[in-house]
């Protein structure tokens, strides 16, 4: 959830439209799309911009907390026409991130395609697959990336095809900030070091107990995702 940007589930979306070079359209979704449970003031911010593409009046309307935003917003005012420069005003530690969600959107749809395609069977070996210690490594697209042969390079070529996207996407001169090399990435996740520290009095809720838990993961990985599949719901 943190990869793709919280509830609002855009990051992934605004970094395919910045490495297909279509500056425009990926800051006007950043600034405009809304979700369901977002504050009332923002929300109405975001609506107004994206039916009056006033800039000036939006930098009035948004609030002060919502600082990308603001930023992006008072790039536009003085170059409206320079939505690139406008991504730049983002921290460079932030700008990355968009590209890669959006590798980490084809990586999942590769995954979800095989374990369509193979049921339980899809964490093991299928021919064509890259192995590292024996264990499948799938695709993160970069533009030094090729696909698998056989089984696992058609279904990589076919979320590829699916997407509309090409290697080469991912070596943008306009914002080579987003360009990636790419690699290959275990298919599952596997927890390392993984220990029970303590078992105490849940201080926040009556008569339950909390859990205090130690491991270690790659990098790439998140500590929710392994948590999720500890509790069984939506954690975010």
């Amino acid at each position: 959830m943190q990869r793709f940007g919280g509830k609002r589930l855009i990051t992934h979306r605004v970094g395919k439209l910045l490495l297909e070079e279509k500056f425009e359209e990926a800051i006007m979704l950043y600034l405009t799309d809304t979700f369901e449970d977002e504050k009332e003031d923002i929300k109405r911010a975001r609506i107004n911009l994206a039916v009056s593409k006033d800039f000036k009046a939006a930098l009035r309307e948004f609030p002060f907390e919502a600082r990308p935003e603001i930023a992006m917003l008072n790039h536009l005012v003085r170059y409206p026409n320079d939505f690139a420069g406008a991504f730049r005003t983002l921290p460079k530690k932030i700008q990355y991130l968009f590209s890669h969600a959006y590798q980490s959107d084809l990586f999942n749809k590769m995954l979800a395609r095989r374990i369509q395609k193979y049921g339980k069977k899809a964490l093991q070996p299928i021919p064509g697959d890259v192995l590292e210690n024996g264990i499948p490594m799938l695709l993160i697209a970069g533009y030094e990336s090729t696909f698998a042969e056989n089984e696992a390079g058609e279904i990589e070529k076919a979320i590829m095809d699916e997407e509309k996207v090409k290697f080469e996407h991912f070596k943008t001169t306009k914002l080579s900030e987003l360009s990636s090399q790419g690699m290959r990435k275990e298919l599952a996740l596997f927890p390392e070091k993984f220990k029970l520290e303590k078992i105490e009095n849940d201080e926040f809720n009556e008569g339950k107990k909390a859990l205090t838990i130690s491991f270690f993961l790659s990098k790439g990985n998140y500590a929710t995702t392994v948590l999720r599949e500890l509790i069984k719901e939506e954690i975010f």
